[in-house]
């Protein structure tokens, strides 16, 4: 018996990792099959603040909604003001630890398609399309941090919010999650002007909330923070051990990025909208047609910006449409893509050319057909909301 002990322990070793590999490939396909369910929600509530729009979303039956995480978004599809069907992606900016209801929080861009369609002709009833939560900018939550966070208090890490803009949005979730678990946080908030500081009335009435906002072009009645926000300026009210959540535009994001890393920082998580422009210039050819990568943030922007035609829709990894098969070249990814491809396959919209390239047109090419799951696929999500 003893002799054979060794030989047990190999079989129980074994078995443990194909069942842990096996579980780990059906949660996979269940995330992939999750994230092309559509669901129809309605707008139960409207506010418009300057060029803000508030949206309010719940189920039209009264269902409980299926759970988010805070950071996550929703790809809305909707009509232009052209009619054009279009969808982009919004973050949830409500308290996930609810299911009633999902926030979002909509800039009217002068060139944004459904943003100026959504401030304008957007009504209380009206139903949009919408997928499930999804995203990977989320809070890190380390194993009985719960637990932690009500037994002991003082010992969670303090957190570091900084936001550019309108990327305040996926971070207001995170906000309420962590007030929630009694932990020590700070928001910044990089803005232009007072008209920009749409939220500040609500944020800084917030127990427990230590709430920054920096304007670089504040009026002379400002009493505030003046300028830009960087690493010597965050790390004189906070530690290198905070944990650090980034979302701006690609430029403040990357330069805070090296200076806090330069710094110490080892917690440092970020979402980008949209890549820097890329610096390097590369011949791409797509099915006898070519364009070049220098001064654009992804491949897909070189394409269109050469004036050839390629499908796509959201513009940020989340709807697959723009996937094109790599026949030679390297590319880097710049933005995180919510849908899986081939790996002789990229979404142009999330690289950028190391190399040149040599594209075709993908035979896998998805478009964006609505999926809306039968009341079986929602029962573990959409259960009644009992009196």
């Amino acid at each position: 018996m003893p002799a054979q002990l060794p030989l047990y322990l190999c079989i129980a070793l074994l078995s443990c990792y194909l069942s842990y590999s096996l579980l780990c490939s059906l949660l996979s396909r269940q995330k992939q099959k999750r994230a092309q369910y559509r669901q129809q929600l309605q707008v139960c509530r409207l506010k418009r603040q300057g060029n803000i729009v508030k949206i309010w979303l719940r189920h039209p039956e009264g269902k409980l909604l299926p759970t988010a995480k805070a950071g996550q978004h929703l790809l809305l599809q909707a009509l232009d003001l052209s009619g054009t069907k279009v969808s982009r992606a919004y973050s949830i900016t409500s308290d996930c630890s609810q299911r009633r209801y999902y926030q979002l929080a909509v800039k009217a861009e002068p060139q944004g398609r459904l943003s100026q369609a959504l401030w304008s002709d957007l009504h209380i009833g009206d139903r949009l399309l919408c997928s499930y939560p999804k995203g990977h900018f989320t809070l890190r939550q380390a194993l009985f941090s719960h637990f932690k966070a009500w037994l002991w208090p003082q010992a969670q890490r303090p957190v570091v919010l900084v936001a550019g803009g309108i990327g305040i949005t996926p971070l207001l979730a995170m906000l309420w999650q962590l007030l929630r678990q009694r932990r020590p946080v700070q928001l910044w908030l990089q803005a232009r002007t007072e008209a920009d500081l749409a939220l500040w009335p609500m944020l800084r009435r917030l127990p427990n909330l230590e709430f920054i906002p920096v304007l670089s072009q504040a009026s002379p009645v400002w009493q505030g923070r003046r300028g830009r926000i960087d690493a010597a300026l965050l790390l004189a009210h906070t530690t290198t051990n905070s944990e650090f959540y980034l979302c701006a535009k690609a430029q403040m994001v990357t330069e805070l990025l090296q200076q806090l890393q330069a710094a110490g920082v080892k917690h440092c998580y970020y979402e980008l909208f949209k890549a820097n422009q890329s610096t390097e210039n590369h011949l791409i050819e797509l099915e006898g047609r070519s364009a070049q990568s220098a001064g654009y943030p992804s491949v897909l922007d070189a394409l269109l910006g050469a004036g050839i035609a390629v499908p796509y829709d959201c513009r940020g990894g989340s709807c697959g449409q723009c996937r094109l098969t790599l026949k030679s070249g390297q590319c880097k990814t710049v933005l995180t893509p919510e849908v899986a491809v081939a790996s002789h396959e990229i979404l142009s919209c999330c690289v950028q050319a190391s190399s040149a390239l040599q594209l075709a047109f993908s035979s896998q090419a998805a478009t964006f057909v609505p999926v809306i799951a039968d009341k079986d696929d929602l029962k573990q999500n959409a259960l009644e909301i009992q009196s």
